[in-house]
């Protein structure tokens, strides 16, 4: 009955030539998260095409389609053409509809009310769908991640929905993982839930302001039929945009006394090795592996600072691997992964000492300066077969060969130099 008299009252005939066209829209007032259909409706052919860019300036445009009807009424056929288009108001307040072109036809403007929308209230029984967002942060600081989770509520059914993208000022803003799905009773009410979440860290100190995040949705109507105003109880979806809260958060600067130091403000962080011989201890000419990880909670790779390896002796060469390095995204936050493997060759026997490896870290869930650190170890190098026979080979070469002739031919020592002391572990 509403929906009549809605189009009886805003229902406005123009007459250009012989050309008549009605222009109405399915509803008024309407309010500015919601959409409305516009149509235009002609018994006869206008002039020329419509032109609806002058509804850009008060109104967004979702879709438009034509449509043409044929109806028989007492043996005689009539022809309708429609022009249908579903628009959202950009204004609260009177608005108009305005002037439509087409060809040398126009029609009259058309004037409607736009309301504010309502409120978002998300314990409201009333309400069949919301958006809510909230943060997890703790002490927020710069380069630090915050948690940031909207959740999308809802009891009604829906064609499709959209979410805008998240961007803030002055941050950088992962997605966490896919879209969670779940069932939640508010004050007694059971909402379907869709659920978001986000990491952002923030690149300088002061107030962060994250803004309302818009979601777009074909909401299923259930419209009655009714012998008036037929095309319009045809409509089975209705637009309907909705926006979560804002949030706003103060950002801490680094602390001055730690301005000297790496910054790497992280929740958790581990860091760890493996051998590939448990007893730190090798043949010479032969490899032993050293695998280092760092875990970091609440940081990404890059914020991660370089590690420092023993540089090569003239006795132990050192030979690290690329290392391999990624972000682990889960709906807790961001982890930041570094793997590095380091081949030690040994060319003597004997200890060699390797220094121990620090990080330091900012432990945010205690708010002081940490250091993990992997302790300076010892490899050991003891002599193999293949450097016992070399050893023996040589003690005899020198008891049989003439001292002179040592000297005079050094190569020979060389060329007798098994390849299993060079490179045999590539």
């Amino acid at each position: 009955m509403v929906k009549q008299l809605v189009w009886g009252l805003l229902l406005i005939s123009t007459w250009a030539g012989a050309v008549e066209i009605d222009v109405g829209v399915d509803q008024n007032p309407i309010g500015i998260d919601e959409s409305f259909t516009l149509i235009f409706r002609s018994t006869s052919s206008p002039d020329d095409d419509p032109d609806f860019s002058p509804l850009d300036d008060g109104f967004e445009v979702l879709s438009q389609q034509k449509k043409q009807q044929m109806s028989w009424v007492n043996g005689e056929s009539n022809h309708v053409n429609l022009w249908v288009l579903k628009l959202m108001a950009k204004r609260v307040g009177k608005q108009e509809i305005p002037s439509i072109s087409f060809g040398d036809d126009e029609t009259e403007p058309l004037p409607i009310i736009v309301n504010e929308a309502a409120a978002n209230q998300p314990l409201n029984s009333n309400n069949t769908f919301f958006l809510q967002a909230e943060v997890v942060s703790g002490k927020a600081y710069v380069q630090s991640q915050i948690l940031y989770t909207v959740r999308f509520y809802r009891r009604v059914q829906l064609a499709q929905a959209g979410l805008s993208e998240l961007k803030v000022d002055d941050a950088v803003v992962e997605k966490l993982g896919e879209e969670r799905s779940y069932n939640k009773r508010l004050n007694g009410v059971e909402y379907a839930v869709s659920e978001l979440n986000y990491a952002i860290f923030p690149q300088k100190s002061g107030r962060l302001k994250i803004p309302q995040l818009a979601l777009t949705a074909q909401v299923l109507m259930d419209r009655q039929q009714s012998r008036y105003n037929s095309y319009f109880n045809r409509l089975t979806t209705q637009t309907r945009r909705i926006y979560s809260n804002s949030i706003e958060l103060d950002v801490l600067p680094v602390p001055d006394s730690l301005k000297n130091n790496h910054w790497l403000p992280a929740e958790e962080l581990v860091l760890d090795q493996q051998w590939s011989n448990a007893g730190l201890q090798t043949e010479v000419g032969e490899p032993i592996t050293r695998t280092i990880t760092l875990k970091a909670k609440g940081v990404t790779v890059s914020q991660l600072p370089e590690l420092m390896f023993s540089e090569n002796s003239r006795q132990l060469k050192t030979y690290p691997d690329k290392p391999l390095q990624h972000d682990e995204k889960t709906a807790d936050g961001m982890t930041a992964v570094f793997q590095q493997k380091i081949a030690y060759i040994p060319s003597a026997i004997g200890d060699f000492k390797l220094p121990a490896i620090e990080v330091p870290w900012f432990n945010r869930q205690t708010q002081k300066m940490e250091k993990a650190i992997l302790p300076a170890i010892t490899l050991v190098a003891i002599a193999g077969e293949a450097s016992a026979v070399i050893k023996q080979e040589r003690q005899q070469s020198s008891q049989e060969e003439p001292q002179n002739v040592e000297s005079q031919h050094p190569q020979d020592q060389t060329a007798k130099k098994p390849e299993s002391s060079g490179w045999k572990w590539l």
